[in-house]
Formats: structure tokens, C-alpha cells, sequence
């Protein structure tokens, strides 16, 4: 009986000492791997510089949505905000395979100015650690997923209150750079790269729609890529008796 415990304890041994092996050699080829992709690398210069814009596509998932204020004419959202784009100075050997990485590496590589035009406020959700996380994979396209709480201006027109449709528009696009240099598109497509939470629960308004497009703005003498949403919203006669 002794004999036997002392071998299977043995065998467990090995086959722990195996798993920390292997783990230990992955995490050796990925610094490896990192390290020669960012020897040379300029995080300041976009991907495809001097050959054609760098393109920026989205999807984003709406965990909640609300409040809905008409008095400041605002509304809130939380979500999951997804960008994907191409770098092709960070492509490796395939058989490597996907590598999901510290958000610490992140800060090394270039990244996107991606602003909400008609935001009040917005943050990153840091508790209890920076809620991000990225990918790379072989070709070097990276996955970028944050989780976001935004508060968006929402112009809305209570002349048929409480029976009225409101069209809120949340816009997205670069700070900085216009579209001849990052072009903004959705991943999977004009109305279904937005999806919401079956959890998601709207106490004053029925979300009617939420139609998804792309558009070129001239702001200041320079074309802007635009990704918008529209949400419409319907407020119902119970909710404003409930008020009274």
C-alpha cells in the first residue's frame, strides 16, 4: 500500500513538474517572441504608414443601458467595446499560435485615438484591475476589448411626452486623425455589430431600434470617418402615471 501511495505521489510530482515545464518554456517563447517584434518597433507610427489608411473595425455589446434622462437629455450605457486592426510589423509564425497578453504590453504598441463625439464623460473600469483584454494573433491583428461606461448627450423633443420617440445618436471616431489616415468600420457589418445583453432591462423606455452606419463628416476643412447608432426609444403612458 505504501509502495503504491509513493508511486502515484511520485507520478503526480512528475506530471506537475511537466506542466510548470512546459508553461515555463511558453512564457520563455512569447517574451522571446515579443522581444524581437518590438526591437525595432515605433509605437508613435501608425500600421500601413505612407501606404493607405489604417482601418479600425468594431462590435460592441451592451451589458446595461440607463439611465435615460430627460432632464439633462443624457443617456448611460456600460459595455464591452471591441476594436480590431491590422500591424503588420507584430506578425509571427503561426504555429505559434493566438497570444493573450498583460494590458502592461499593451501600453507598447501603437493603438487607436478612439473618442465618443457626444459624450458627457466616460471611463475605463479599473476595479478590481484595468477591465482589458488583447490578442494578437499571427498575422498580427490585434483584438482590443475594454469595458466602457458612457454618458451621452441625447437632444430629445418631449413636445408629445409621454407618448414620444426619441432618436439618440452615439457617435464614435478618431480624436485626431482624419480618414485618409484611420478608417472606421463595423466588424460584422452595418446593424449587427451592436448587440445587447438579454439581461439588459429598460424601466422608462422600449428600445424600438438600433440602426448602425458609417459616415464621412467634414469637420474644419478635413473628412472624418464616423461610426453611429441610433437609438430609439419609446416612453409609455404607465411609466409617466407612476411618476406622478
Amino acid at each position: 500500500m505504501f509502495i503504491t501511495s509513493s508511486a502515484q505521489l511520485f507520478d503526480n510530482n512528475t506530471s506537475e513538474n511537466n506542466n510548470i515545464t512546459a508553461a515555463s518554456r511558453r512564457s520563455h517563447q512569447i517574451t522571446t517572441i515579443l522581444d524581437g517584434l518590438l526591437k525595432d518597433y515605433d509605437a508613435h507610427v501608425r500600421p500601413n504608414f505612407g501606404e493607405g489608411p489604417t482601418k479600425i473595425n468594431f462590435d460592441i455589446l451592451v451589458s446595461s443601458f440607463g439611465p435615460i434622462q430627460d432632464m439633462d437629455m443624457s443617456f448611460t450605457m456600460n459595455c464591452y467595446f471591441r476594436q480590431r486592426w491590422r500591424d503588420e510589423r507584430l506578425q509571427f509564425a503561426e504555429e505559434v499560435g493566438v497570444l493573450s497578453l498583460s494590458t502592461r504590453m499593451l501600453e507598447r504598441l501603437w493603438r487607436p485615438d478612439t473618442t465618443f463625439y457626444n459624450s458627457k464623460y466616460s471611463y475605463l473600469h479599473t476595479i478590481p484591475t484595468s477591465n482589458r483584454l488583447w490578442r494578437l494573433f499571427p498575422d498580427g491583428s490585434i483584438w482590443y476589448s475594454s469595458r466602457i461606461t458612457v454618458k451621452a448627450r441625447c437632444n430629445m423633443n418631449l413636445k408629445n411626452f409621454p407618448v414620444d420617440i426619441q432618436i439618440c445618436k452615439f457617435l464614435i471616431g478618431s480624436f485626431a486623425n482624419p480618414a485618409s489616415d484611420i478608417q472606421y468600420g463595423w466588424r460584422l457589418g452595418n446593424n449587427a455589430s451592436v448587440s445587447f445583453d438579454t439581461k439588459v432591462l429598460l424601466s422608462q423606455f422600449d428600445l424600438i431600434k438600433y440602426p448602425q452606419y458609417d459616415e464621412s463628416v467634414d469637420m474644419n476643412g478635413r473628412m472624418y470617418m464616423l461610426l453611429k447608432i441610433e437609438k430609439l426609444g419609446l416612453k409609455t403612458i404607465k411609466v409617466c402615471l407612476k411618476q406622478r
